[in-house]
C-alpha cells in the first residue's frame, strides 16, 4: 500500500483511481466515562420495556443518576414536542391560506382589494390554524392528562364562542342601524310637504302719515 494524506491507498495511482482501488483511514476515539440507563440481560445492555409498552436505553457522556438522565430525554423531548407543534401550526397556517390563493390571485385585479383581502385571509387563517392544531393537541392528551386537555378545549370553545358572539353583536347592530334608518325613510315619507309662502298674491298696503 501507498500512504499519501494519511490514507492507505490500494490500488493502481492516486491521483487516476480505478474500479476496485482501495483508500483507507483511521480514526481514534478518545476514552470518555458515560452512562448507561437500559436493561442488562446477560453480558450484554438491552432497551426496558416499559409498563406502557415504551422503550428507555439512554446513553450520555459523564456521571448521571438515573434521574437526571431521564430529567433530561424530558426535556429533550419537549423541546422536540413543541417544534413539531409549531411546524404543524405553520403548515396549517399555510394549508389555509393556499386554498384562498385563487380567491387572492382573482382579487389582485385591483391591488389594494387584493391586499387587504390576503391580509384578512391570513387573520383568519391564523385563527383556524390555531384552533385545528390545539384540538389535535388536546386530543392527544386526552389520555395521558386528561385536566390539560380539558383545559385546552376549553379554552378552544371559549374563543370559539367570542368570535362568534363578537360576529352575531355586529350584524344585530348593522341591522339596527338598517331598521333605524328605515324608519326615518318611511317618517318623513309619510309626512305634508310644508306649506308654500307666496307673498306675490297678499295685498300691500303702507300708511302714510304726517
Amino acid at each position: 500500500p501507498t500512504i499519501i494524506n494519511n490514507y492507505f491507498y490500494f490500488g493502481n495511482t492516486f491521483n487516476a483511481p480505478i474500479v476496485g482501488d482501495t483508500r483507507v483511514s483511521f480514526q481514534v476515539v478518545e476514552t470518555s466515562n458515560v452512562s448507561i440507563l437500559a436493561k442488562q440481560t446477560g453480558n450484554r445492555l438491552a432497551p426496558y420495556i416499559t409498563s406502557r409498552g415504551g422503550e428507555i436505553l439512554l446513553v450520555e457522556k459523564g456521571y448521571l443518576t438515573a434521574d437526571e438522565m431521564i430529567e433530561q430525554a424530558r426535556s429533550e423531548n419537549t423541546y422536540l414536542t413543541w417544534i413539531l407543534r409549531l411546524i404543524g401550526y405553520i403548515l396549517c397556517l399555510v394549508g389555509f391560506v393556499v386554498c384562498f390563493q385563487p380567491c387572492i390571485t382573482f382579487a389582485d385585479v385591483l391591488p389594494c382589494l387584493g391586499d387587504m383581502l390576503e391580509c384578512g385571509i391570513c387573520c383568519l387563517g391564523a385563527v383556524v390554524a390555531a384552533v385545528i392544531s390545539g384540538t389535535i393537541i388536546a386530543l392527544a392528551w386526552l389520555f395521558y392528562r386528561p385536566v390539560l386537555a380539558v383545559g385546552i378545549i376549553a379554552v378552544l370553545v371559549l374563543l370559539c364562542g367570542g368570535f362568534w358572539y363578537i360576529g352575531n353583536k355586529r350584524k344585530e347592530n348593522k341591522k339596527s342601524l338598517q331598521d333605524d334608518d328605515d324608519d326615518d325613510e318611511k317618517q318623513v315619507e309619510g309626512c305634508p310637504p310644508p306649506p308654500k309662502e307666496d307673498n306675490a298674491d297678499q295685498p300691500f298696503s303702507m300708511a302714510l302719515g304726517g
